[in-house]
């Protein structure tokens, strides 16, 4: 049996389809709001239609971008959380947070480029939206920095005080006091 006989046709197989004719559809069968005219693509797309799809799309990147600028705002909440949550005295875990919540600022200011990227367009800045960002993460950063101070992991006056010097008193007073009953 060859396979012209198989398919039942005699110049291809049963399962091909033909998406080059276009064929009109009893409007009866199509779900409500289904309209033929969307199933075909215009080859012809004005000039003003594409600035326009340019311009929203600049508009839906920059909204988006100034959306990730804000985000570190929720995260100071949470870092202050948890910094309340490690306690005042020092032990592993107040210092792994501590320090947790001093490192993570600072990578993020770091890689503040590479977070943007996906919003760059040729003619738009995201200056603003960078300094909010960076200027966010450092709101959380001093307030690590607080809680490092407060724990006693940060040096302070007292810590350097043994290396001052003991100044010499230039002149020695004494004297008697004498009680009569």
């Amino acid at each position: 049996m060859s396979r012209k006989a198989r398919s039942g046709q005699a110049g291809g197989s049963r399962w091909s389809l033909n998406f080059s004719k276009v064929e009109k559809v009893n409007s009866d069968c199509l779900p409500p709001g289904f309209q033929q005219d969307f199933s075909v693509v215009e080859q012809n797309t004005s000039k003003a239609a594409s600035r326009d799809r340019r311009t929203a799309k600049a508009q839906l990147k920059s909204k988006k971008a100034w959306e990730v600028a804000k985000s570190p705002m929720g995260g100071i909440f949470m870092t202050m959380f948890m910094l309340w949550l490690s306690g005042s005295s020092v032990n592993i875990f107040s210092i792994s947070i501590t320090m947790y919540s001093l490192i993570n600022p600072i990578k993020a200011i770091f890689n503040v480029s590479s977070g943007f990227k996906r919003f760059e367009e040729p003619n738009t800045s995201l200056l603003a939206q960078k300094f909010v960002y960076i200027f966010f993460q450092l709101v959380g950063f001093s307030i690590a920095l607080y809680k490092a101070y407060y724990l006693g992991l940060l040096p302070s006056a007292a810590d350097w005080s043994s290396y001052l010097t003991v100044k010499q008193a230039e002149e020695i007073t004494s004297g008697v006091f004498v009680v009569s009953k």
